[in-house]
């Protein structure tokens, strides 16, 4: 599945389902964006990203100098996100050991 139409999907859900703010929403949005783009470059789909790639990912957002609060809540939003996508059966349990 597109990894821009889960996002969607998520986005959705926090804002109805959990009701965050505003703020976190778009937080979370940008958080997204970040990672879609760094999955585009390397040709990875929602089931095929591992724990590899979220390695890679989180290590280069502290090679772009961010600061450990901001990577941290990057983290965040990640196993939100994957946690979601395993709910609804985007992302297989099994598959989801590896992250």
């Amino acid at each position: 599945m597109d990894i821009s139409a889960v996002i969607s999907s998520f986005l959705m859900h926090v804002r109805v389902e959990k009701g965050l703010s505003a703020n976190t929403i778009s937080a979370y949005k940008r958080d997204l964006e970040k990672f879609e783009q760094f999955a585009r470059k390397r040709k990875l789909t929602l089931e095929s990203v591992g724990r590899d790639d979220l390695v890679d990912f989180l290590a280069g957002l502290y090679r772009q100098k961010l600061e450990s609060r901001t990577v941290a809540r990057q983290l965040v939003t990640l196993r939100n996100f994957f946690r979601f996508a395993q709910r609804c059966g985007i992302f297989s349990g099994s598959r989801r050991s590896r992250i």
